[in-house]
This record gives structure tokens, sequence and C-alpha cells, in this order.
């Protein structure tokens, strides 16, 4: 191979490599760095088998809230959380007909206290069946929150006959 070759070969690549540089360099790549948040895992035990609501106590904003634990009965079971004026699907059991998917996949504290009954159902669309069994880990509209207020509020929608243990409560300050 002629040495001239070499040489082009050699000024090809460090123009590709020089290219590159500038481009990222010159260009914003969103890259904002790291934000440390505080996710605490705390264990309760609430059994919850009738439309009540409970609020949430913590010594701060919450930035992320979900739930783990496990449904027994067919009925239909809605977790929402609420301030008021926000409603925020937390967990739900139920799932699509045609769906093959079952799941959706500190120093802090948070208080859970009951607030009483709520007079609510909700309703199962056609194209729906509810599951029973354990979840782990849902937050369906609550996996990044910013605009709740405080005092918030879970508010579990139960059908008779139904019930919602509530095992663990997953939540980032």
């Amino acid at each position: 191979m002629p040495k001239g070759m070499d040489v082009q070969r050699i000024f090809v690549t460090f123009l590709v490599c020089g290219v590159l540089v500038t481009a990222l360099l010159a260009t914003d790549s969103g890259i904002t760095g790291f934000v440390s948040t505080e996710t605490v895992s705390q264990d309760v035990n609430l059994r919850v088998d009738s439309s009540q609501r409970y609020e949430l106590k913590t010594d701060g904003f919450v930035s992320s809230l979900s739930i783990s634990g496990d449904v027994k009965g067919s009925g239909l079971v809605n977790v929402y959380l609420t301030d008021g004026a926000n409603e925020l699907l937390v967990y739900s059991n139920k799932r699509k007909l045609s769906s093959a998917m079952q799941h959706i996949t500190g120093l802090s504290t948070m208080d859970i206290e009951p607030k009483g009954r709520i007079d609510r159902i909700d309703t199962l669309p056609g194209e729906y069946v509810t599951v029973s069994g354990a979840f782990e880990s849902q937050c369906a509209q609550t996996c990044v929150l910013s605009e709740m207020q405080s005092p918030l509020y879970l508010d579990f929608v139960v059908d008779p006959g139904t019930s919602i243990h509530i095992s663990k409560v997953i939540f980032s300050q």
C-alpha cells in the first residue's frame, strides 16, 4: 500500500473525530446532572374493605408515590392520590381483556391516618376485567408528582366483597 494512502486515512480519521467532538461540544445534550432525592420505603399494614379516605402526613414535598400489597376478591379496586383539587390514579386492579400484561410495572416517615368513609364506587368498563393477587410498586399516574399540594389523601374506592391490603408505601422527597 502506498504511503500516501496511510496519510490520507489518518487525515480522514482525525477529520471525522474532530467533527464528532465539535458537534458534541456545540450542541446542548440535555444532560443536566444528578438530582438527589430521598426514596423511602415504609412498611405499613393497612387493610381496606370499603371506600375510604386516608390522609398522608409527611415532613416534606412528595415527588413520587407508589404502593405494594395485594387484592382479595373479584371486585374493582382503585386507589387515588388527591389533594382536593387534583386526583391521580396510584393503582387499579382492572386489566384489558386483550392484554397479556398483568402488571404495570430513610430518615423521612409518612403517617397514614384514617379520615372516614367516602361514598363512591367506580364502574368497570366492558372491555376490562379485574385481577386479584399481589402487586408491587404500583404508581400508575404518581411516579412523578409536581402539582400536588399538601394535605395529600389516599382515596380507596373498593367494590363490596373485595379488599386491598397495603403492605408498603414507597415515596420520594
